[in-house]
């Protein structure tokens, strides 16, 4: 072999040696260490490692000087334009951030319930932002993102944003929130997304009972707060009050205090519990959401009530007792007569005028529902006094029991029941 051969292989064998040295590609900066020696979004040239000590050593790109890196804190490229288009991918969360609000949260491989957990996040914990989902994800009571984290010691996976809140960090290292949507806090956006209203929590109960009271199924009627002007505002059948704030902080768990004001609150899945002073007594009302909309829940209550005097009719029109003759005139109307024998009912009504209006506004509770079919009110037009009875249906008529006393929430109870009895029949 001729010595220019043999020249030529030890060259190229020092160049391979060299080139494979020099081969570790380039890497963007996720999390700077201290922003100083590199930022945060850096493309820098990857010169060397250091194996046992997790450490690469990396080329600064304005000065040229070599500079050590823990592994972890950089993303790893074989050529410039990958690493390029993967910082133009990152550039949105540069210097985005999350606060941790939940021990033992997982992190997983994938933005997946299922997927492996591959790291249990602490109370408080800051995590770097790498990425997020593109949409919320519908998981229980609450919508949130799914979050591509890194942790302060090197690992990176997914996280759902149920218990994190997220924020940007300014230049002079000041968390900043975005208290104008709240993207990021996945409690504030439940609160606040535009398809969840807070009507009072009572709404809620009459609905499931079956015990709507349409004067209290009113649209005003809630928790409302505008983030533009920082106003709170609570109307309720016994209260119309606003209060003011500065801003909204976190003060534990899913509690929140409306700073500068007397207002705070704790969210739960589809349920606010509000707590505010005014003039020196506390409140603590809840307010829920609404399957279907107040004017639909009025147009259904109105309907069952229409049906139930419709039943009346088709049982009549005209009914007889010992104690009275009704005559259900239509237009949810009646007139009453032959009373000459209730003596104690005209005692009660103190009028010559017998008729009036029918409503079914009176509720039972609900262990009356096993024996009675419901509750009807006959309120007279000459003095507005009203009898109530509780009835239960049958064939031509209907048999009913005089309620002694109607509560202000117009729900009887069994000790509300009278003792006067009959059986109205055609």
């Amino acid at each position: 072999m001729s010595m220019i051969r043999k020249s030529l292989i030890v060259l190229f064998v020092i160049l391979t040696a060299w080139s494979c040295r020099d081969s570790y590609g380039y890497g963007v900066v996720l999390w700077s260490a201290n922003e100083i020696e590199l930022t945060s979004g850096s493309i820098v040239r990857i010169v060397g490692e250091s194996p046992r000590r997790e450490i690469f050593r990396v080329q600064h790109p304005d000065t040229k000087a070599i500079i050590e890196v823990d592994k972890w804190r950089l993303e790893q490229f074989p050529k410039r334009q990958q690493a390029q288009a993967y910082l133009e991918e990152y550039i949105p969360f540069l210097r985005t951030y999350t606060e941790v609000r939940k021990s033992a949260l997982p992190m997983r491989e994938d933005a997946l319930v299922s997927s492996k957990s591959v790291y249990s996040l602490r109370d408080g914990q800051v995590m770097k932002v790498l990425g997020r989902a593109k949409e919320r994800e519908q998981i229980g009571g609450y919508k949130a993102y799914w979050y591509h984290l890194l942790s302060s010691d090197g690992v990176q996976g997914w996280t759902y944003g149920r218990f994190l809140r997220e924020y940007t960090l300014s230049e002079s290292g000041q968390a900043i929130y975005d208290e104008k949507d709240y993207t990021g806090d996945a409690i504030l956006e439940n609160f606040f997304d535009p398809i969840n209203v807070w009507h009072p929590a009572y709404m809620y109960d009459m609905v499931k009972d079956k015990a709507v009271h349409l004067s209290l199924m009113r649209e005003e009627y809630g928790l409302f707060i505008n983030p533009e002007s920082k106003v709170i505002s609570i109307r309720l059948p016994d209260q119309n009050v606003d209060f003011t704030y500065t801003r909204i902080t976190p003060v534990g768990g899913d509690a929140y205090m409306f700073v500068d004001s007397p207002f705070s609150f704790t969210l739960k899945p589809n349920l606010v519990q509000a707590r505010y002073t005014l003039r020196g007594q506390k409140y603590t009302p809840e307010f829920r959401t609404l399957e279907k909309g107040i004017k639909d829940i009025i147009a259904e209550e109105e309907t069952r009530r229409g049906q139930k005097y419709r039943n009346f009719m088709e049982a009549g029109p005209i009914l007889h007792s010992e104690m009275a003759t009704i005559n259900f005139s239509g237009n949810g109307r009646f007139i009453m007569s032959n009373m000459t024998g209730l003596l104690q009912l005209q005692t009660l009504l103190e009028s010559d005028g017998y008729e009036g209006v029918v409503l079914f506004d009176v509720m039972l509770e609900e262990s009356l529902l096993k024996k009675y079919d419901g509750a009807i009110s006959f309120v007279f037009d000459a003095s507005g006094k009203r009898l109530t009875f509780v009835y239960h249906m049958g064939v031509g008529g209907f048999e009913a029991t005089l309620v002694a006393y109607v509560p202000d929430n117009k729900i009887i109870l069994p000790q509300h029941i009278g003792a006067i009895n009959t059986i109205f029949a055609r």
